[in-house]
């Protein structure tokens, strides 16, 4: 049922995929009950379809009602935790409720670093998305560490990709962190003050690391070919 709301949804059939959701969701209260993390977690498909939708009074209402759940179940030091507070963020982000957006993600991070660590993905996205909320703001100094702490976990992690991923699968994986670079340049960009000119660099690392990994990539592919 979800696999169907989800192919909806990817090709625009928002009232499809709503109904395939709310199918879902009535499944799972009568079998698991209204307490049961995968209830929880069929409101947050909603909230988020609701959030894509433009309708943030709906998508506010699911998201509460499956961060309570996960809440009771879990407690607040877990990642399904963070992921809810981060989803609500995103959605006050996206209205323009900056301040309740960044207490938000301020929780979920610091949770995400303390279970998940500061190698995890889900903890660089932690850290892009408060620095893309200071960004929105005009906060750049506080928006800065952040853009370039992300930008290293993203160097890290694409380095090591780059050692054993073919060519076609690294392509994939710089796609996934492809919103990382954009909010990044984007940060640079608006950034036009004398000091821009301290952090104009990463752009330009930001470019070569990518086509870098990408050559690398392309070299591991070759030397495989050739001599195995």
């Amino acid at each position: 049922m979800n696999n169907l709301a989800n192919l909806n949804w990817s090709i625009g059939r928002f009232s499809r995929a709503e109904t395939f959701y709310l199918d879902s969701k009535n499944i799972r209260e009568n079998s698991l009950g209204t307490n049961h993390p995968d209830y929880a977690q069929s409101l947050n498909n909603l909230a988020n379809l609701y959030r894509d939708m433009g309708d943030f009074v709906q998508a506010e209402k699911y998201y509460l009602e499956s961060k309570a759940i996960w809440e009771k179940v879990y407690g607040k030091e877990h990642p399904d935790y963070a992921q809810s507070l981060s989803n609500m963020a995103i959605l006050y982000m996206s209205s323009g409720n900056y301040e309740k957006a960044e207490p938000l993600f301020l929780e979920g991070k610091a949770i995400r670093e303390k279970t998940l660590g500061k190698e995890h993905p889900d903890y660089m996205k932690s850290v892009n998305n408060l620095a893309e909320l200071f960004q929105k703001q005009s906060r750049f100094l506080e928006a800065e560490p952040l853009f370039e702490e992300g930008f290293t976990l993203v160097q890290k992690r694409l380095a090591n990709a780059a050692s054993f991923l073919s060519e076609q699968e690294l392509s994939k994986y710089v796609a996934d962190y492809h919103g990382s670079y954009n909010n990044l340049n984007t940060f640079l960009y608006r950034r036009v003050t004398s000091e821009a000119w301290n952090t104009s660099h990463l752009a330009f690392d930001n470019a070569l690391f990518t086509k870098d990994s990408f050559v690398r990539g392309i070299q591991t592919e070759f030397t495989h070919i050739v001599f195995t």
